[in-house]
């Protein structure tokens, strides 16, 4: 293998954070029956090895997706129910909280005993 097909294939490696002999083992899995291969197939296997050797992770819902990716516009809460904004300098209940969150939030002492925006 020349040189710099092998500096090539390592800076590859190392950008995708691959180990060379896990490189090694999945080529000689791809390509059991032949000995000489091409110098664009191995580079492009180096540049692209965990797209091509992993799997994807399992398939998500609508309802999943949605609860992964909720944020409330005005507070930037990422969990349903539990939002707080910062009005003169003191924490209030966001339009989005949950009576139960914001009487949690009381008794900690997060939030005053005022009405929630």
């Amino acid at each position: 293998m020349p040189l710099d097909l092998l500096d090539a294939i390592r800076a590859n490696l190392a950008r995708e954070g691959v180990v060379m002999a896990n490189y090694v083992a999945r080529v000689k899995k791809r390509c059991q029956k032949r000995v000489a291969q091409s110098r664009g197939f191995l580079r492009d296997l180096s540049n692209r090895v965990l797209s091509k050797t992993c799997s994807a992770g399992p398939p998500v819902t609508a309802a999943e997706a949605e609860a992964r990716d909720y944020q409330y516009p005005m507070c930037g809460s990422r969990v349903r129910g539990e939002g707080a904004l910062l009005a003169e300098g003191r924490a209030v209940p966001c339009s989005c909280a949950s009576p139960e969150w914001i009487s949690r939030q009381r008794v900690r002492g997060v939030f005053a005993d005022e009405q929630s925006q």
